[in-house]
């Protein structure tokens, strides 16, 4: 695992020490975390949105392997994020 050095205005120090009390975070470190999972997650669904309607929209031809294998590893990556950690 990585450590990072963040500095942070005291506003934001402030509002960051109130998000970790108020949503039951073990510290700092976890919120972030769970920060940027979430933001991962976000661009994934974005990804996927994005190619169904490119998908939607293109031409139909038939399928691939690697169109299928593509389609499987978005799906994982979903149900992935959806497991508790």
């Amino acid at each position: 695992m990585s450590i990072i050095d963040i500095h942070l205005p005291d506003d934001l120090k402030s509002y960051l020490d109130e998000q970790v009390a108020r949503r039951g975070f073990k510290d700092a470190s976890h919120f972030v975390r769970a920060l940027l999972e979430a933001e991962k997650h976000r661009n994934l669904d974005e990804e996927l949105e994005k190619n169904l309607l490119e998908a939607v929209d293109g031409p139909f031809t038939e399928w691939t392997d690697d169109d299928v294998e593509h389609i499987r590893q978005l799906g994982i990556k979903i149900i992935e994020r959806r497991k508790p950690r």
